[in-house]
């Protein structure tokens, strides 16, 4: 009997120490699993800034070809193998690009097969009957940098309808190079000026130099303009010139200078 008693005291006590247990909190995960944390996603921005493109020089011509006259040749200078301006400009080029000169003395824009013309001496020519010119048009180049119209500009009060004999066969010229396979950008050179005789200045600025332009316009082509930074220098005391047409190799050096900068702006 007594031991029936201690046993349910027993089981008494037990109940009231369970009841007075803290019960877990709602929703706790009672068998003590660790969850991962939660990392946050890294904030994108809805319109990423835009990185402005790298501007490139388009690329050097391969292949250059100088065509014209004595100026081009390279009369006047001290050695025309060295300090001519076709040279000159090889240097400032370098390797990359091969620049040959085609300059031939004496040379005219004007065929006078096609155009009655007179030239100023029987050692003139038409630059299109000439050696040089084939070969120009066989070297196929990337760029033609065409200088004529000193030579016609030389006689141009001795003959009638200058301009327009000088525009039809300059644009023949140029027509001839742009129908190359090596589809050449071509340039076209403002004589540099002059100072022999006024007549002579007077017909290259008035009657050569427009047509020059106008050709350009045109057909398409570059001009540099050769005319406006030699003619502070036309004179005979500038030591830019040395007769009132061919200049020096400082005259030359110019020249080089300033169509590297038109070829490479």
């Amino acid at each position: 009997m007594k031991k029936g008693c201690f046993l349910i005291l027993l089981l008494s006590a037990l109940l009231v120490v369970s009841s007075c247990a803290p019960a877990a909190p709602a929703g706790t995960d009672t068998d003590a699993r660790t969850e991962p944390e939660t990392v946050p996603a890294e904030t994108v921005p809805e319109t990423m800034p835009e990185t402005a493109p790298e501007t490139e020089k388009p690329p050097l011509p391969r292949k250059i070809a100088c065509v014209g006259d004595s100026i081009t040749y390279g009369v006047g200078a001290s050695d025309r193998t060295k300090t001519s301006y076709p040279v000159l400009l090889q240097k400032l080029l370098g390797s990359g690009t091969a620049v040959r000169n085609f300059g031939r003395s004496r040379a005219y824009a004007i065929n006078n097969k096609n155009e009655e013309y007179k030239y100023a001496s029987d050692q003139s020519v038409a630059y299109t009957e000439t050696a040089e010119y084939r070969s120009s048009l066989s070297f196929l180049p990337d760029a033609v940098v065409i200088m004529l119209g000193t030579n016609d500009a030389y006689v141009a009060h001795q003959n009638t309808d200058v301009a327009a004999k000088f525009h039809r066969e300059l644009s023949a010229l140029v027509k001839s190079y742009q129908s190359l396979s090596s589809s050449p950008k071509i340039y076209l050179i403002l004589c540099v000026d002059r100072y022999d005789t006024a007549i002579r200045k007077k017909n290259l600025a008035e009657v050569i130099l427009p047509e020059i332009e106008s050709v350009a316009r045109e057909l398409g082509t570059e001009v540099i303009d050769l005319h406006t930074p030699t003619a502070p220098y036309a004179t005979a005391a500038s030591g830019y010139y040395t007769d009132g047409i061919h200049l020096t190799d400082v005259g030359y050096e110019l020249m080089a200078d300033e169509i590297y900068k038109s070829l490479t702006k």
